[in-house]
């Protein structure tokens, strides 16, 4: 957080510009549903039902699901685990990720500099890397990124 701070943090002071502070508030909450249940959804479905195990295995990652302190998770953890991950959750789950990607896309080609919205470094700046640094851990590759979304591509590279 340190090297965050000197590095990018702005030195305007954007926090009392609030148009600017609620437009990267709101894009920081459209993120969190971004990652419930749509980043989550691949991540389980990569990590737990493309993968075989044994029964005794099966049985070990239920009960850590069964004794998760977020109830909501380890319930979506189990039902990976399971194998009832829908393909239509898959594909909606695609589908809000490639919106994200081509609203992030616009939002660096509207701001016509480095950053999401401007030339500062913002929270959503760091909303962006995790996101893009979460979905190459999914084994979606940046280099294909670069075809659709050269501005995002070019942004990771740029902050990761």
């Amino acid at each position: 957080m340190e090297y965050i701070s000197t590095k990018y943090l702005p030195t305007s002071d954007i926090f009392f510009n609030l148009s600017l502070s609620t437009a990267v508030h709101n894009f920081c909450k459209q993120d969190e549903l971004l990652h419930d249940p749509h980043i989550r959804t691949l991540s389980y479905y990569n990590l737990w039902m493309a993968s075989v195990r044994s029964e005794e295995e099966n049985n070990r990652l239920l009960a850590l699901a069964a004794r998760h302190p977020d109830k909501v998770r380890g319930g979506f953890l189990a039902k990976a685990v399971k194998g009832n991950i829908s393909p239509e959750e898959i594909k909606l789950a695609n589908t809000a990720i490639i919106n994200a990607l081509s609203d992030m896309e616009k939002k660096l080609l509207d701001s016509q500099s480095d950053f999401i919205f401007g030339k500062e470094y913002t929270m959503a700046d760091t909303i962006c890397t995790v996101r893009l640094f979460r979905l190459e851990r999914l084994n979606i590759k940046i280099e294909l990124l670069k075809a659709l979304y050269p501005h995002t591509a070019d942004f990771y590279e740029r902050v990761k």
